[in-house]
């Protein structure tokens, strides 16, 4: 029975759970977050933004390749939540530009989302619950740093960085769980 859960699990998440895949789009968010501290470049150039798009893009097709190779590919069907999280997202990030409030609305929607998703893996992403907390409690930021646009970037900080130990947690638990092409299940 702990086999089937196992193969239901892997199936149904096999694309998230290519946690490498999501790396080098959330490597961008962070260093956008950091680029006006950073002086990497002159800051709210679009151009340079393009570029670091690009280079994701090419780096997220070089890993999806690799995923290929050493995973095969499992057929599921297409789900919408990735666009109505993108969506929910970006609501929330205009609303919390919009109104500087004292609770961010994206953080709580981020905590929301690993949230979902821990409830959904059935006991095998339970880092999931731990995001799930710290992505809340930042969301309160903004009543304990101020200014407010302070806030939002520690928020963001905090936020990338979790995700990147959620997307490289997925990705270890993907090997852990699913044996390569070559190999034999054990």
């Amino acid at each position: 029975m702990e086999t089937l859960k196992r193969v239901r699990f892997v199936t149904t998440h096999f694309y998230s759970l290519q946690g490498l895949r999501y790396i080098p789009v959330m490597l961008v968010a962070l260093i956008v977050t950091l680029e006006g501290r950073l002086a990497l470049y002159p800051p709210g150039r679009l151009e340079y933004r393009f570029l670091l798009l690009l280079l994701a893009y090419a780096a997220t097709e070089i890993i999806s390749r690799y995923y290929q190779r050493t995973f095969g590919a499992v057929q599921s069907e297409r789900r919408t939540s990735a666009i109505i999280t993108f969506l929910a997202l970006a609501a929330a990030v205009v609303t919390d530009v919009s109104l500087q409030a004292p609770v961010s609305l994206f953080g709580l929607v981020v905590a929301a989302f690993w949230g979902y998703h821990w409830r959904q893996s059935h006991g095998y992403r339970s880092y999931y619950a731990a995001l799930a907390v710290i992505s809340a409690l930042t969301a309160f930021l903004p009543m304990v740093i101020q200014p407010v646009a302070e806030a939002h970037f520690w928020l963001m900080m905090v936020l990338i960085v979790t995700s990147l130990g959620g997307m490289i947690l997925d990705h270890l638990l993907l090997v852990r769980l699913l044996p390569r092409q070559n190999e034999e299940p054990s």
